[in-house]
């Protein structure tokens, strides 16, 4: 049993073998055994109190930095609802933002009250609690550069707030404990307040850059594999002449070599088998080990 509580005292949508094919970008994978979607803080607090202890649990953001393979999750699927989307000025120097708040949300948020640092997250297709997980960045900035603290929720329901300072933080690595879930951060105020018009120009220079160079208007994960210091993952790939090479209706972007898009019926071991390709020819030709940047989740079918 995955539950041990009345679930008509839920408050948020339950189901089983719920399909995750729609729920992250790829549009791909297989179902969850058990999936919930809590209305808000309280309804994941009594949700998690009575889970089975046995039973893995996994979060879903917008589903844009994962692989879920053909075979689903086995336990439990969460996902944050429209209890968690939310901003605000917590004191002058602070603004706070619930977990599933868009990345774009909190830089347009930023940037019409005149403040500069966070545009960047503009070009981040994901949640807050999904981009503060990992460490997420794009032209240049990385989210935990401007985190004040984070507020956690654990596995028996318990909420913690965590300082930026007692949290292990690098490239794309955010160490928090599996079973604990991001459901806000704080972020600090940028000092000098900038001109709005100049602001918004730069979010629409970072879109326009963002348009151009990466294949918003296919399924994909945004960035396969991490870059390297020095060097880009998407410029080794392509310098191994491996741009359009495909597995099943799984293609390497024409566009951007660090993109995998789904032409349209791609299956997860499709990608996974186009991502280990990948790996072989790169660390042949030139030594180097692409680490994934994608979190691959489930289990393989059959």
């Amino acid at each position: 049993m995955i539950l041990q509580c009345n679930t008509d005292n839920l408050k948020g949508n339950l189901s089983f073998n719920h399909s995750l094919r729609r729920l992250n970008t790829w549009r791909v994978g297989g179902d969850a055994e058990c999936f919930f979607k809590a209305d808000d803080i309280d309804a994941l607090s009594y949700f998690l109190t009575y889970c089975t202890a046995d039973y893995p649990i996994f979060y879903l953001g917008l589903g844009s930095n994962i692989l879920v393979r053909d075979g689903g999750i086995k336990g439990i699927v969460i996902s944050l609802g429209y209890g968690f989307n939310w901003i605000e000025q917590h004191t002058e120097d602070t603004i706070c933002a619930g977990a599933a708040t868009s990345c774009a949300q909190l830089a347009r948020f930023y940037v019409n009250r005149g403040l500069p640092g966070l545009e960047f997250m503009v070009g981040i297709p994901g949640t807050l609690g999904g981009a503060l997980r990992m460490n997420a960045g794009a032209f240049g900035g990385e989210i935990w550069e401007y985190v004040v603290a984070i507020e956690t929720v654990d596995r028996q329901g318990q909420r913690k707030r965590r300082l930026r300072d007692e949290v292990d933080v690098g490239y794309r690595f955010v160490d928090i404990p599996d079973d604990e879930c991001i459901i806000s951060g704080e972020f600090k105020r940028t000092a000098q307040i900038k001109h709005k018009v100049k602001l918004r120009e730069q979010l629409k220079k970072y879109l326009a850059e963002r348009n151009q160079t990466q294949p918003i208007n296919m399924p994909s994960c945004g960035s396969v594999f991490k870059n390297l210091q020095g060097s880009s993952a998407g410029q080794l790939i392509d310098e191994c002449g491996l741009k359009s090479y495909q597995i099943g209706d799984a293609m390497i972007s024409e566009k951007h070599a660090n993109f995998i898009i789904n032409k349209g019926k791609a299956t997860a071991n499709d990608i996974e088998k186009l991502i280990t390709h990948i790996q072989s020819v790169v660390v042949e030709r030139s030594g180097v080990h692409l680490q994934p940047e994608v979190v691959i989740v489930g289990e393989q079918h059959g």
